[in-house]
Formats: C-alpha cells, sequence, structure tokens
C-alpha cells in the first residue's frame, strides 16, 4: 500500500513535468491510431477494388493488367508509408520518454537518495517511478481516445482524402493519365457495372459512403505506447539507480 501511496504522491508533486507526459502520450496515441485506421482503411478499399474487378470478364482484366498491377502496387505502397510513419512515430516517443526520464532522474536524485539510503532496493524505487509513468500513459491514452471518438466522422473525411491524394501519388509514379484513361476506357468498354470509372480505384469517389471509418490499433497502439515508455525509462532509472548507490557507497 505505501508503494502505491508514495507513487500517488509523487505524481502530484512532480505534476507539471507529469502534465506534459499527458499531453505527449495523448499526441503519440491520436497520430498512432490515425495511422493504423489509414492502413486499416487502405487495406479494405484495396480488398473493394478487387472485389471490382470480379464483374468484368477474364478478357477484359487480361487487357487491363498493366494498370490492375499499377493499383495494387499503389495500395502496398500507400500501406507501407503509414506503417513506416506509425514507427517513427514509435521512434519519437521513445526518444521524447528517454529524455524526459533523463530530466526527472537528475531532478528526483535526492528522493532516489534517501530511498536508498532507508533500505528500497533498485527494483522497488524503479519500478515505482515506471507505475508514475504508467498511469500518466494511461491517463493520456483514455483522454486521446475519447477525442477520437468524438470527431470520427470528421476524421472519417481527412482520411478518406488523405488515402486519395496517397494512392494518386503513387499511380502517377507507375502509370501515366493518358495511360490510365485508355486502360480503363478498355476495362469499361460495353460493360454495365454499378460503379464508374472514376470510382474503380476509390470506390466511394465517385458518390457519398455509406459507413464510417471505425477506429483501428487499440491493442496495438498502448502496447506499442507501452514499449516506447518503458524500455528507455527502465534503461535511465536503473543507471541513476546504480550511479546513486555508488556515491552513497552502498553495497
Amino acid at each position: 500500500m505505501r508503494f502505491l501511496e508514495r507513487a500517488i504522491k509523487a505524481l502530484g508533486y512532480h505534476r507539471r513535468p507529469y502534465l506534459a507526459g499527458v499531453l505527449v502520450s495523448a499526441l503519440f496515441t491520436i497520430i498512432s491510431m490515425v495511422l493504423l485506421t489509414a492502413t486499416r482503411l487502405n487495406q479494405v478499399t484495396q480488398t473493394g477494388f478487387k472485389m471490382r474487378l470480379q464483374q468484368f470478364d477474364t478478357t477484359a482484366v487480361k487487357s487491363a493488367t498493366k494498370l490492375i498491377t499499377s493499383v495494387q502496387t499503389a495500395y502496398t505502397n500507400v500501406t507501407a508509408q503509414y506503417l513506416n510513419w506509425w514507427w517513427v512515430s514509435i521512434a519519437m516517443l521513445a526518444l521524447v520518454t528517454f529524455g524526459f526520464a533523463i530530466y526527472l532522474a537528475k531532478k528526483r536524485q535526492q528522493e532516489t537518495n534517501a530511498y536508498l539510503l532507508i533500505g528500497k532496493n533498485a527494483g522497488d524505487i524503479i519500478s515505482q517511478y515506471l507505475l508514475e509513468n504508467l498511469v500518466v500513459f494511461v491517463v493520456g491514452f483514455g483522454l486521446a481516445w475519447l477525442v477520437l471518438v468524438c470527431f470520427t466522422q470528421v476524421l472519417d473525411q481527412h482520411l478518406i482524402k488523405l488515402n486519395a491524394t496517397l494512392l494518386e501519388q503513387q499511380l502517377n509514379g507507375q502509370v501515366s493519365a493518358s495511360d490510365f484513361t485508355k486502360l480503363t476506357k478498355q476495362l469499361f468498354a460495353h460493360r454495365i457495372t454499378d460503379f464508374s470509372q472514376d470510382s474503380l480505384v476509390i470506390p466511394h469517389r465517385g458518390g457519398p459512403r455509406l459507413d464510417t471509418v471505425v477506429l483501428c490499433g487499440f491493442s496495438t497502439t498502448f502496447l506499442g505506447g507501452l514499449g516506447a515508455l518503458v524500455i528507455p525509462q527502465t534503461v535511465v532509472y536503473a543507471f541513476s539507480v546504480w550511479r546513486s548507490r555508488r556515491r552513497l557507497r552502498l553495497p
């Protein structure tokens, strides 16, 4: 019980840096869940593209092999782009966390020394510091999730536009505009479908969406953020306690 009491009191005593930690955690959560949701949206859109191709006969599909390959490659590249951005967000969180831990370790040097002098072992001290930061991360995570839930429709519109823009950029590098028009005309020649040439690659481009995006990456964001939080801070606090023990000449 005293372990929890110390952690709770420390949260109040160091409230300013921990408030900054809440904001950083919330920002990471928003970025991570947006990127993972965008990744899922892109994968769903790619699946929809494959299903729309099934409405064409084999001959038509073969005549547009270059177009289909280009579109599939574009979808794959966009997914990779989202995931690369996600890993960058993890790396940035770990870097910020590392610096944050160094700052707090220096600020709490006397506190660490006091714990060691009264007989607390390194594991207890490090666990307390990690628990405090875990509470901060959970609070920031929860706040960010509430914000995302409240603005899901706005997020949906922005992700649709972002996904379409990235796909167009990738397609421009794969096939020229003239070739794209020529191949789509070939594909649609004398064929009736429930979608147009404009909505072949992106289904909702030709009209409004009936559903909205579903937030994804809840557990992935939490576990990824937790790893980026725990690993750097464990290293910093372990070194801080070890150095304090040497200065105090404790066994």
